[in-house]
């Protein structure tokens, strides 16, 4: 089961009916603050790849610090350092 799917489930719907969405749309409409359920799927994430970067620099103590880049990254760069949600799994 992907992100999407857990935070779409009736634990957090509220009644409402579930709503299926490629991970374009979850992006965009998360970044936008457009819906909810993108909004915490983004939070997730950030926090999940705050955790492993943590993880991955107790591992190998890069003295140079760690570079993240890609595609998922250049889009979310701007949320990771607004929502606060990936700098305090790093720390």
């Amino acid at each position: 089961m992907n992100i999407f799917q857990y935070y779409n489930s009736s634990i957090f719907r509220e009644g409402k009916e579930p709503t299926e969405k490629d991970g374009k749309v979850i992006l965009q409409k998360g970044l936008k603050k457009e819906d909810p359920i993108c909004e915490k799927v983004l939070a997730f994430y950030a926090r999940l790849h705050g955790k492993e970067v943590s993880n991955f620099a107790c591992d190998c103590l890069p003295y140079s610090g760690i570079y993240l880049v890609g595609g998922m990254i250049n889009s979310v760069s701007d949320f990771f350092l607004k929502d606060k949600s990936f700098i305090v799994s790093i720390l």
